[in-house]
């Protein structure tokens, strides 16, 4: 769901005579996102504070691959529409984003864990303002199988803490995200390290996962009930055919 400020009405008014005027000029020749980097007419006052605090919630607070479309959508095709994100690109992103949402431990309010902010420290809720503390989520990059053994980053990342659970449709490579998961079959769930500090995927199913530790290099075998740390540069191979998994933090 986009940000409520990307729609909201304009700020200033050009036919003080005639709203029905007034309207079709706002929305239509001299219409303006109202985050638009270099024309500030229709920017939110409260834009950044949280929205619990009477704030308005900023479309940087959505994934990567959604602000990167909401961009294309109000700045590069608001008067072009040619160049406007097609349905199909929106369908994915969302569903990728499922991917991405992290819980607040304050207000209990899902949003877009936002990986892309450092340091960490600075990373809170956009609905109450919370910082995010304690023991974070690992962030994984997802990468497509290509021919030879070798692999593409997706662009899409995973987002996973303790009691998160790892899907089978997650690593294949004919699959998007289903509209649900509630039959999608449980592969390996996540756990807290609390000796060593780090977030462990565990191995829910009979297939033997390869992985490389991104901490010495060390190649180990991840059997059914036994588990991998999620360190940073870890890369988890799960089989021929599917997809691969790089800790990225």
């Amino acid at each position: 769901m986009l940000p409520t400020n990307a729609v909201t009405r304009p700020l200033l008014t050009y036919d003080p005579d005639d709203q029905d005027h007034d309207e079709r000029i706002g929305w239509g020749k001299e219409a303006v996102f109202s985050e638009h980097p270099q024309d500030q007419r229709n920017h939110p006052r409260m834009l950044g504070v949280p929205l619990f605090r009477g704030g308005a919630l900023s479309y940087h607070t959505l994934t990567p691959t959604l602000q990167k479309l909401t961009e294309r959508a109000f700045l590069e095709g608001l008067h072009n529409p040619n160049r406007r994100p097609s349905a199909r690109e929106w369908i994915n992103a969302l569903s990728y984003a499922l991917d991405e949402l992290w819980r607040c431990s304050y207000c209990g309010q899902y949003f877009p864990y936002p990986h892309w902010v450092s340091p960490v420290q600075r990373r809170a809720c956009p609905f109450c303002g919370q910082r995010i503390a304690g023991s974070f989520p690992s962030v994984l990059l997802i990468y497509e199988p290509r021919s030879k053994g070798k692999y593409t980053f997706t662009q899409r990342y995973l987002v996973m803490g303790t009691g998160w659970k790892l899907f089978d449709d997650v690593l294949d490579s004919q699959r998007n995200p289903p509209m649900h998961r509630r039959d999608e079959p449980r592969i390996g769930h996540v756990e807290w390290d609390d000796k060593r500090k780090t977030n462990r995927l565990v191995n829910d199913e009979a297939a033997i996962w390869h992985a490389r530790l991104g901490e010495d290099g060390t190649d180990i075998i991840v059997g059914s009930g036994t588990s991998v740390p999620l360190q940073p540069e870890t890369t988890i191979y799960f089989g021929e055919g599917r997809r691969l998994l790089v800790v990225k933090e």
